[in-house]
């Protein structure tokens, strides 16, 4: 099993709400920009074209499915089901990610055990495999 760029619990219930509560007063497009800032690092934003692909999903996405997503996000703790995971498990973070820094993937690796692993992929935020696409297929034995 691979986990990429994520948390078992962000512990941040505040933050999401916010983000809801702006999808429903303002719509996504308003959370265009500040997605994309987590999402990827500055460098790529500012070299790699295709981020205007995301921006247009983040606008075009539901502003209720965005803000009861959110709502979600901000509530679920999974950290006592990780050690049900008996399932060979590579953790992949991203090593700029504000979203869910290398430190998520630790405690998942740490609440899974014995049979996870953590790699952190350098220069890259939240969508890792985006950015560091061919590092990324090669830790998935893909390449």
């Amino acid at each position: 099993m691979t986990i990429c760029c994520s948390s078992a619990w962000l512990g941040q219930e505040q933050v999401e709400l916010d983000r809801a509560a702006a999808a429903r007063e303002h719509g996504t497009n308003e959370l265009v920009s500040p997605t994309i800032e987590r999402w990827f690092t500055p460098y790529f934003r500012e070299w790699h074209a295709e981020t205007a692909v995301y921006s247009a999903m983040i606008a075009s996405t539901d502003d209720e499915a965005y803000a009861l997503c959110s709502e979600l996000i901000g509530r679920v703790d999974l950290r006592a089901d990780l050690p049900a995971i008996t399932a060979p498990t590579l953790v992949v973070a991203g090593a700029d990610d504000p979203a869910t820094p290398p430190e998520h993937g630790a405690a998942i690796v740490d609440g899974i055990d014995a049979n996870a692993r953590l790699e952190v992929l350098p220069h890259a935020a939240h969508l890792a495999n985006v950015e560091q696409a061919e590092a990324f297929t090669a830790l998935l034995g893909l390449d």
